[in-house]
């Protein structure tokens, strides 16, 4: 629960720091098959929501995108070819219109 707790409190110092509507901490599986939410917040309530996972096998140009680039800077997100792939599957459900995804880093690898 302590790391658990830790990534909670990471997204949320985030989300208050930088004024978004909503921060998460994604880790990648060690196959790098899946990206997973360790921790999603939502400003506005303070609040966590449930967390989920995005599949590589269902979303290769974000995947790809996640590989090739320092960062994912997305105005618009639902067209943006980076992250369309999940526009009915997460952006339009939770009413995402911009987004942005900051490598996490471990030892100089990307693990999230």
């Amino acid at each position: 629960r302590d790391a658990e707790a830790a990534l909670e409190d990471i997204a949320r110092t985030a989300g208050r720091a930088l004024q978004v509507d909503r921060t998460g901490i994604w880790l990648f599986s060690g196959d790098r098959s899946r990206i997973r939410a360790q921790s999603l917040s939502e400003l506005a309530s303070d609040s966590q929501l449930p967390t989920g996972e995005i599949l590589a096998s269902e979303h290769p140009s974000y995947f790809a995108a996640l590989e090739t680039n320092l960062v994912i800077a997305a105005s618009d997100a639902a067209n943006d070819p980076r992250t369309h792939e999940f526009r009915a599957s997460y952006l339009e459900p939770l009413s995402i219109v911009s987004l942005l995804d900051v490598p996490i880093r471990i030892g100089g690898a990307v693990v999230g």
